[in-house]
């Protein structure tokens, strides 16, 4: 997945490795997110159509929206080293001509509605219960029952505050939200460290190397002079150097970071690790 990270990292999805005999296909259907379709072994012929997908042509009880009637408007032959990229809303049919296996290397392509009620469930989850609509300019009016204009106004100037599109909040909870890996990453077996040195003298005892957990994501923007580190769905306040150096490789230089980290980003790494962001790859890894 690493050479495709001319995608920004925190898009990533998920890679997909996928088995199919001469013939095999899920049938025609289409995805919401971006998505490179890479030929690894045997050969499979995609066609796809780019036009909307009626409601009434989609296979009912399907997540992956397959289709009923499906018009093919260009076709290409996959061979070994092949990719085909297919965006969102395209629909596409891909059917193995021999054994094949093909990676598919998924971008997220999160949908409006999931943005906007994250991002409100985020900004109102510690309201004050005290804030409270209120109209002490109310004026008498000639029908108790109607709302009026005054009313909506109130109304609309409660929502701006929040939905502000440069609301302080934003980035800090965009970052979270990316880098949510929406599953649990947590390792039962991992052997916790108190120290660099601990972890220092870990890697040296496996003769390993300490990287980022493929299941993690990782994530940072600048803030000013700092950054904001996001790590699995929480956010740090550390240097931009820290964050650099911990985000541009899955593999961690520990000699490069451990000159430019506070004390406070060592305990924020020893953390990182005792949670299984972080581990330790030995060789064979």
């Amino acid at each position: 997945v690493d050479a495709f990270r001319f995608v920004p990292e925190w898009r990533m999805d998920d890679l997909m490795i996928s088995y199919a005999p001469e013939g095999g296909s899920v049938g025609p259907h289409m995805d919401l997110y971006d998505v490179f379709i890479l030929q690894a072994k045997g050969h499979r012929r995609w066609q796809i159509n780019s036009k909307p997908v009626a409601k009434d042509n989609q296979v009912e009880g399907t997540p992956l929206r397959i289709q009923k009637d499906f018009v093919a408007e260009e076709e290409w032959l996959l061979a070994p080293g092949d990719i085909i990229y297919i965006p969102p809303g395209v629909s596409h049919y891909g059917v193995a001509t021999d054994d094949c296996m093909s990676y598919s290397i998924g971008f997220r392509a999160t949908s409006h509605n999931d943005l906007v009620n994250d991002f409100m469930g985020f900004i109102t989850q510690n309201l004050d219960p005290g804030l409270v609509y209120r109209d002490a300019d109310l004026t008498m009016q000639q029908h108790a029952n109607e709302i009026t204009d005054d009313a909506m106004q109130r109304i609309s100037n409660i929502f701006k505050s929040y939905l502000d599109p440069q609301h302080p909040q934003l980035k800090r909870w965009f970052g979270r939200f990316m880098s949510d890996p929406k599953t649990d990453i947590s390792q039962d077996d991992i052997e916790t460290v108190d120290s660099l040195s601990d972890l220092e003298s870990m890697m040296a005892e496996y003769n390993g190397t300490l990287c980022r957990n493929p299941a993690s994501r990782f994530a940072f923007s600048r803030n000013n002079h700092q950054a904001m580190l996001f790590v699995d769905g929480e956010d740090y306040e550390v240097s931009i150097n820290f964050a650099e150096t911990l985000c541009d490789q899955r593999q961690i230089n520990i000699d490069a970071i451990k000159h430019i980290m506070s004390s406070h980003e060592q305990d924020l790494l020893i953390a990182l690790y005792n949670q299984g962001s972080l581990y330790i790859a030995d060789e064979e890894d």
